[in-house]
């Protein structure tokens, strides 16, 4: 697909591959120059920490000239790339984001440098340059090129999907993919890059991954063996169908194809189980922006789980374990407006508010965009925790965690994103009452008799009152099938009792109700 894309501002993609990478956005900021009486425009890099909201420059070592300043990151966003036009010359400055003051500056020999692949294993970085025509692999200890590799690849910026990034590493990062092909005329492929041998020693049709009679087809957004495979109308195509999956390269097996009918962009979060598409348009003067809308998918369903709405303009910042979330942000050098698109909802718990129990229970958690990994962290300790769905998961609670007054943070990591955080309160006395009601007795003949009870939680969250002292029958047997869990609100007919007439007392949290063959009877 050739599309001219036009950015007011540079496109930076963060995505981070392990749990302690960084939290920052980097990006150039314009200040004036006005020392030694020379007025001059410059750039430096700064960077915003979405976690404090602060911003600091990266470094304050050097400044870059013009406004060609342009900042690429290694997907383990361990390496930033600044490349910048010094007196109308070309230069390449390598950076540790660890340690910013450890740089050099980087000969562009090699033509241009299109995309750098972190290699932690081999201490290297493979660098994608000369419009992705040619691999060089340096040697990150001696900061040399050591292997080189050419291939006719006619992949051009302009063809590349906007998020900018296109190459990935298989799941045991012994190969690297990428989006390729041989001639403008022939379809376009991914192409299986094998570190070991420093060849090419695959290409695959996109066609055959993609949706059958598209016009056109790319990959991008990849990591762990996994990508996003786009396929779309020709421009001119007054049907703007475009179709999304996410297509394992390692297995070779595909998601359900996902639909908008409109230019849109995808990436996934976690491994993949989820598709974030956002909706594209082109303004008047061939400007392609994002319109602020979009969705959050269910690759294995294709099931639309959320919808997205926010301010038109932005840029998509992905993050891949520490946080694994993708942000949308606007006004980065300005007035920062950070929207994070994936960030687990969690919205209640089984069991908000609970009497002292020293046995293990069992609690249910609700919410948005769980996974298989999602893990619940009760007071700051992971627990056994079972997914039931997408926005179902159960915590095993052990003796002993409830027998203290207190009050306990409930919360869901997931792949490193956090979510917000609940509380379990652990109380001797409720804020608000609970009434045990008989809703009404059904008269059955031959003196028998049904009751059906029911209650009244005054209380905001569920309640938990174990079978016992405050929750029980007054004559045997105590547990008669009554709740230990009492939702907010009326809650009626809830269970029911046979009895023979004569009076059962139903005791709940100091307030007691009876039910008799003289109780109302029901309809």
């Amino acid at each position: 697909m050739k599309r001219k894309i036009i950015l007011e501002i540079f496109i930076i993609m963060l995505f981070t591959l392990s749990i302690y990478s960084q939290e920052y956005l980097y990006y150039p900021a314009q200040f004036v120059d006005s020392t030694h009486g020379i007025i001059d425009t410059l750039d430096k890099i700064q960077r915003y920490n979405i976690i404090t909201g602060t911003v600091d420059n990266v470094p304050t070592t050097y400044q870059y000239r013009g406004r060609e300043t342009y900042i690429t990151s290694d997907p383990s966003q361990t390496f930033l790339l600044v490349s910048s036009i010094d007196y109308h010359k070309l230069i390449y400055f390598f950076y540790d984001t660890h340690d910013t003051s450890n740089y050099f500056v980087f000969p562009p020999d090699y033509g241009g440098i299109d995309e750098l692949l972190y290699y932690p294993q081999g201490n290297k970085i493979f660098l994608f340059t000369n419009d992705y025509s040619s691999i060089n692999v340096m040697d990150l200890s001696t900061r040399q090129i050591v292997d080189t590799l050419n291939f006719n690849n006619v992949v051009f910026s302009s063809e590349l999907s906007y998020p900018y990034r296109n190459s990935f590493f298989s799941k045991d990062s012994s190969k690297i993919y990428f989006f390729s092909r041989d001639k403008v005329t022939q379809p376009y492929q991914v192409s299986t890059y094998s570190i070991a041998d420093n060849e090419i020693i695959q290409k695959r049709n996109l066609s055959a991954m993609g949706y059958p009679n598209s016009d056109g087809y790319y990959l991008t957004f990849g990591r762990n063996g996994k990508g996003i495979i786009c396929s779309f109308p020709n421009y001119n195509n007054p049907i703007k169908d475009f179709y999304f999956r996410v297509y394992d390269l390692d297995a070779d097996t595909g998601s359900t194809f996902i639909h908008v009918n409109q230019p849109a962009e995808a990436c996934f979060s976690g491994n993949g189980e989820y598709l974030i598409i956002m909706n594209m348009d082109i303004s008047s003067s061939r400007v392609v922006y994002y319109t602020g809308s979009g969705g959050i998918y269910k690759t294995g369903t294709g099931k639309l789980i959320k919808s997205i709405t926010v301010p038109p303009g932005g840029s998509i910042y992905n993050f891949d374990n520490y946080p694994s979330d993708i942000y949308y942000v606007l006004n980065l050098e300005t007035h920062p407006e950070i929207y994070n698109l994936t960030k687990l909802n969690l919205n209640s718990l089984s069991v908000g508010i609970s009497f002292p129990y020293s046995s293990g229970i069992s609690i249910t958690v609700k919410g948005k965009l769980f996974t298989s990994v999602s893990k619940v962290y009760f007071n700051n300790v992971q627990k056994e925790t079972t997914y039931l769905s997408d926005s179902t998961l159960s915590f095993q609670l052990n003796p002993g965690d409830l027998s203290n007054f207190g009050d306990y943070p409930v919360w869901v990591d997931n792949y490193g994103s956090n979510s917000d955080t609940l509380i379990l309160s652990v109380v001797n006395t409720l804020p608000q009452t609970i009434t045990p009601l008989v809703d009404c007795v059904r008269n059955n003949g031959g003196n028998s008799y049904t009751a059906f009870f029911g209650y009244e939680n005054n209380n905001s969250a569920p309640v938990f009152i174990p079978v016992g002292a405050e929750n029980q029958f007054t004559k045997s047997p105590e547990d008669r099938g009554q709740p230990a869990i009492f939702l907010p609100g009326r809650n009626s007919n809830v269970f029911s009792i046979d009895f023979d007439g004569r009076n059962i007392v139903w005791y709940l949290n100091g307030i007691k109700v009876t039910a008799s063959k003289n109780s109302p009877s029901c309809p």
